[in-house]
């Protein structure tokens, strides 16, 4: 019964560690890829203006 019981407590701590570890991760990719879509957003909005530059100067 004790034995049983040390499983379960060890299963629920690992379960508990688990969850712990993918919020963390979760809460750490967030941010990397708002930063990674602020990043894409950037380049794009640099590319349209260096093609808005371009056709200024050709015509």
């Amino acid at each position: 019964m004790t034995q049983g019981l040390l499983l379960l407590s060890c299963a629920f701590i690992s379960m508990i560690v688990l969850s712990m570890d993918v919020m963390g991760l979760y809460f750490w990719m967030i941010p990397a890829l708002k930063r990674v879509k602020k990043m894409h957003c950037l380049i794009k909005i640099q590319s349209e203006d260096l093609r808005s530059l371009t056709q200024s100067n050709l015509h």
